[in-house]
């Protein structure tokens, strides 16, 4: 299929047909395997031959990973089979594909590290995650309201209200707010 698909008023419905292009919407809808190569190729040829090494090894290895990233999602935009989805357009599902395949590796590496090193490496996306955090206790005193506490009344509510609650909520409600059952089934 070349190009976007519609259904107008004047064919039956359900019928698809081509939108009338005029030309300025043609390329996104055209293969562009040549000039993704060319782009890469130029681009990993100023690297290894114009621009300077740095001797930073972490630095290297974090530009390598990068590098080897952006080439996989670029590769994959281009390559990846359509799914069911074309809108907005059929390359942003290839690219939430493509970031999925990575992310289920991240995992899958990180399943074969130990917890030091998992944390270290974690450390490389945010300087906060190599340290373990503190264990928190959900259930260990529920009460709702409580009027001695010195530091208020909603003391044990305030203290427990973190983002994974916030996100947990949130989650409910997207389940909730869904109508279809086999989604929700598939979702819990």
């Amino acid at each position: 299929m070349d190009g976007p698909v519609s259904t107008t008023d004047d064919k039956p419905s359900g019928t698809p047909q081509k939108f009338s292009d005029d030309g300025t919407y043609t390329f996104f809808w055209r293969a562009h395997t040549m000039t993704a190569l060319i782009l890469i190729c130029c681009v990993l040829g100023y690297v290894s031959f114009i621009e300077d090494v740095p001797q930073d090894s972490s630095y290297n290895h974090q530009r390598g990973v990068i590098a080897v990233v952006i080439i996989f999602l670029v590769i994959g935009i281009i390559h990846m089979p359509d799914g069911p989805f074309i809108r907005p357009h059929p390359v942003l599902w290839r690219l939430v594909l493509c970031i999925s395949i990575l992310y289920v590796l991240m995992l899958i590496y990180i399943l074969f590290q130990t917890a030091d090193s998992a944390r270290q490496l974690l450390s490389l996306f945010d300087p906060a995650l190599g340290v373990p955090i503190p264990e928190e206790s959900y259930a260990e005193d529920c009460t709702i309201y409580t009027p001695n506490n010195p530091n208020g009344s909603f003391h044990n509510v305030e203290i427990k209200l973190d983002v994974f609650v916030l996100c947990h909520a949130f989650g409910w409600w997207a389940k909730v707010s869904q109508s279809d059952c086999a989604v929700n089934m598939h979702t819990s």
